[in-house]
């Protein structure tokens, strides 16, 4: 595991300083015209020009975010992963997708905690990506898979699993071969949270206030603060999750902790080191498998 950072330069003036800084290096950055002039890049702090950008990254105040990139023989000694797919479609209808898919008894609309699916996600069409799975837009949590990926879980028992077939927006009409991968949440905590940024939904809370600008909110003045709590996910390390928490627990299951930031929560995707070795036999497309710590 190694440390990479995503450094964005916005503005004409920083994106120039930043550019010149990258071309001296030999490294490849993004450039974006509109609507601001910015350019980013990504690079390891392994990287041998990695101090005079961090350098630049303090002497300007360009924006950073560091973040773990693991190798194939991080993945390759672990026992659990947390997986994740690709976002491709936004759930429907996208101005009130929570009230036709969730119970929503005890969610906070603040926070985006404690929404109870209920009713099957409308979608507007099948995926067309040519892959094995899909995620949506805005819910990061639910993954979406083939009929024929579904019959190889079952094939090999993969326990947790269970299935749920999404519904065409306009018609109602289940999407022909398409299925929800439905998992249970687990029943107690499992991640190692003390060393893990921790935001409380609660006014003034510990990531400051919000930024100017953002969506409406949904919820009138004077909508409570439930005090519930989520994680940052780590920037510079390993998830690490109770060993023994783990006793009895499915292939696949959903973490009891909820991640995010913001007005945007998740709970974290498990899955045995039996469904990384199924993908690489099989050769799925579309998961992203992140090796954790067992502790």
């Amino acid at each position: 595991m190694e440390i990479h950072h995503r450094i964005i330069a916005a503005g004409q003036e920083k994106a120039r300083i930043l550019a010149a800084e990258l071309e001296k290096a030999g490294l490849a950055y993004l450039s974006r015209s509109n609507p601001t002039n910015s350019i980013e890049t990504s690079v390891a702090e392994s990287h041998p020009c990695f101090p005079s950008l961090a350098q630049l990254v303090a002497d300007y105040e360009l924006n950073d975010q560091p973040r773990p990139v693991f190798s194939d023989a991080d993945r390759a000694a672990a026992e659990w992963f947390t997986i994740r797919a690709g976002e491709f479609q936004y759930p429907q209808p996208e101005d009130a997708y929570h009230e036709a898919t969730f119970d929503l008894s005890a969610y906070c609309w603040r926070c985006d905690i404690g929404a109870v699916q209920n009713r099957p996600f409308r979608l507007v069409g099948d995926f067309r990506q040519k892959l094995d799975f899909f995620g949506l837009h805005w819910v990061t949590d639910e993954i979406f898979l083939r009929q024929e990926t579904r019959q190889l879980f079952e094939q090999e028992k993969l326990s947790g699993a269970g299935y749920l077939q999404p519904t065409l927006f306009m018609k109602g009409k289940p999407i022909d071969g398409l299925y929800q991968l439905k998992l249970e949440a687990a029943a107690e905590p499992g991640f190692a949270t003390a060393d893990l940024f921790r935001v409380t939904c609660k006014p003034g809370n510990e990531e400051g206030p919000a930024i100017p600008g953002g969506k409406p909110y949904r919820f009138p003045v004077g909508y409570p603060y439930c005090g519930r709590v989520k994680y940052h996910l780590p920037e510079r390390g390993w998830l690490c999750y109770a060993r023994t928490s783990l006793a009895g627990k499915p292939d696949l299951f959903k973490s009891w902790e909820y991640f995010g930031a913001g007005d945007r929560a998740e709970r974290l995707i498990l899955a045995s080191r039996k469904v990384y070795d199924l993908a690489r036999q099989k050769g799925f497309r579309g998961l992203v498998f992140t090796p954790i710590q067992l502790v």
